[in-house]
């Protein structure tokens, strides 16, 4: 399951444009002016978190502000090095995606953590003060975040013996799903059955500490045009069948010979998944090339990056690979049936598959999007991909 949350990073990152397309879906911007994210950052440490900030000299100051979705959002990158006096050092970092803190990460390297506030240590209690922080945070600086009266609800259902760092209990209530354990809790968003998996809150007191806040960021679009799973099938599975019949694929032969070679059908299995995703999440060129072809979608500034919109995927598996292909990939928005992608699915490396007149090279893009249907309902696991959209941005 933990696997599964490395591509979280590619849902957290899309173009901000106003929406005119889906009128069932408002465009809100969180965060204030006044306060950039070398304010809030100690702040954050010090209020939430609860390190004791004077134990610490701050070095390596680190502050790069950029915008992002054509200039709709201002992102901060922000970090520095705590030091303490044995020159033990941990390592801040962040994002704040207009005034919001998308992600802070604070790992010890050659220091240690020192407490003003304890973490939560298994206590509930402790962690509902936590919340009640960073509801005071929030409402200093502006910050659109959490339903408080219905967190602190479902806080209030946790159950009393707390599972280990690694497992998490879950509380349903409404729209809204608390995760837990001894050391951190979360909450995720669901609209009609689907996890919001963007719009989440979070923070864990591991070896590493995570936060992470987009439930604001986000806004959300109910529409579905597909009403079940076996609808939006037969509709891909057609557009898979279109796109193999205006298609050549190739093989090598025993003998070395590449030969012509038709998928084969008879044993198709199919993944199928409804995710909630940016609206601006396939919205690149290459949906040009594919709707000259039939199978895509126009480049559009309609669709909101920072709303949220269901997206049916699915992959269809050939009874047989084709050299390294071993299926299509199909994608729509669910809120207008419109196609975002519909290619072929395999494996890394060279492909033995030949396109008439097509621009498109082997892809696997989509198909990880699958991934992402067997997440169990989790808040505060949303950290872990943290982590590696970190490392992305120091490479």
């Amino acid at each position: 399951m933990m696997k599964n949350l490395k591509i979280l990073g590619m849902f957290m990152i899309s173009l901000f444009i106003f929406s005119s397309l889906c009128t069932a879906c408002s465009v809100k911007v969180a965060g204030v002016e006044g306060f950039s994210a070398k304010e809030k950052l100690p702040a954050l440490l010090s209020d939430i978190i609860g390190l004791d900030l004077s134990k610490y000299t701050i070095t390596e100051e680190r502050y790069k502000p950029r915008y992002e979705y054509r200039g709709a959002v201002e992102v901060e990158y922000c970090g520095f090095t705590l030091v303490d006096k044995k020159d033990g050092k941990v390592s801040v970092m962040s994002e704040f995606y207009n005034g919001v803190p998308n992600w802070v990460l604070i790992s010890p390297s050659t220091g240690l953590l020192y407490y003003a506030i304890e973490p939560p240590k298994n206590s509930v209690e402790m962690m509902k003060n936590i919340l009640e922080r960073y509801m005071t945070f929030a409402q200093k600086y502006d910050i659109t975040t959490l339903d408080a009266s219905l967190a602190f609800d479902l806080l209030n259902k946790a159950p009393d013996s707390l599972p280990a760092h690694g497992t998490y209990a879950t509380v349903i209530l409404g729209d809204m799903t608390l995760s837990i354990t001894q050391n951190g809790f979360g909450f995720t968003y669901t609209v009609n059955g689907i996890v919001a998996l963007n719009k989440s809150w979070g923070i864990d007191f591991a070896d590493t500490i995570s936060f992470s806040d987009s439930f604001g960021l986000y806004d959300v679009c109910s529409v579905n045009t597909w009403t079940s799973e076996e609808e939006f099938t037969s509709f891909a599975f057609n557009l898979a069948q279109k796109f193999c019949d205006d298609h050549l694929f190739y093989q090598v032969s025993e003998d070395g010979v590449e030969v012509e070679v038709r998928p084969d059908w008879s044993n198709m299995r199919s993944e199928v998944s409804l995710l909630m995703i940016s609206g601006q999440q396939y919205n690149n060129p290459i949906n040009n090339e594919l709707l000259a072809q039939g199978t895509g979608v126009n480049f559009s500034a309609n669709r909101d990056a920072l709303t949220l919109y269901p997206f049916w995927s699915a992959v269809f598996y050939f009874s047989y690979p084709i050299g390294n292909v071993y299926g299509v990939q199909v994608g729509a928005w669910g809120d207008t049936g419109e196609v975002a992608y519909c290619w072929e699915q395999g494996f890394l490396g060279s492909s033995q598959n030949t396109f008439e007149n097509s621009p498109f090279e082997q892809s696997n893009s989509g198909g990880s999007l699958l991934g992402l249907a067997v997440i169990a309902l989790i808040g505060i696991v949303v950290m872990v991909a943290v982590v590696l959209i970190v490392k992305k941005n120091c490479k």
